[in-house]
């Protein structure tokens, strides 16, 4: 009989929640083939995916000459964050629900995600409409996730989080100000 130890290996998962598992919950992420960190900052999409916090850039539309007005939907947005464009012209948030622009004007619905806007002229025909936008900070990530991998993953979605390990950003990850933690504070996220 031979007895002994051939190897042991121990390893420490880093988590996000300070009460795992009771305040974290799956949640599908709308990955880019990256590994996102422990305690990234999450925003919600209007499909219901999340997404890094940060901003984001999608098509509104397509101008055909003659249509003044489109309408989106993206899911909840940080107040103050938007911008609309169609080649010169720039309608910029105004932190009240308002698109504001000499070319034209349209309005926000914050927490349901819907832009409207309403040129004074038609955009050109094929030209691109853009909006460019933040997501309200929605959920953190509880553990590094690689979203080449995994199409879901854990998230705090509530209660408290580990301050030191929250982060905005996932090519160069770095703290979140003092505004985004009062963001997250106002869904029911508690930085500690």
């Amino acid at each position: 009989m031979i007895s002994g130890n051939i190897s042991s290996t121990s390893y420490t998962v880093e988590r996000a929640s300070l009460l795992s598992p009771i305040n974290t919950a799956p949640v599908l992420l709308d990955g880019d083939d990256a590994v996102w960190p422990c305690g990234l900052i999450l925003g919600k999409k209007a499909d219901g995916s999340y997404v890094p916090y940060g901003e984001v850039t999608e098509a509104m539309g397509v101008g055909d000459g003659t249509e003044k007005d489109f309408a989106t939907q993206l899911g909840p947005i940080e107040p103050g964050s938007v911008t609309v464009e169609a080649r010169a012209v720039a309608m910029t948030d105004d932190g009240c629900g308002n698109l504001v622009s000499t070319g034209g004007s349209g309005v926000i619905n914050y927490e349901f995600g819907k832009v409207a806007v309403s040129f004074t002229a038609a955009p050109a025909n094929a030209a691109d409409i853009g909006i460019t936008y933040k997501p309200d900070p929605w959920a953190v990530l509880d553990q590094e996730t690689d979203t080449d991998d995994a199409d879901s993953a854990l998230a705090v979605k509530f209660g408290a989080v580990k301050k030191t390990l929250l982060k905005v950003g996932v090519a160069s990850p770095a703290a979140p100000s003092a505004a985004v933690i009062t963001r997250l504070e106002l869904t029911h996220i508690h930085p500690v």
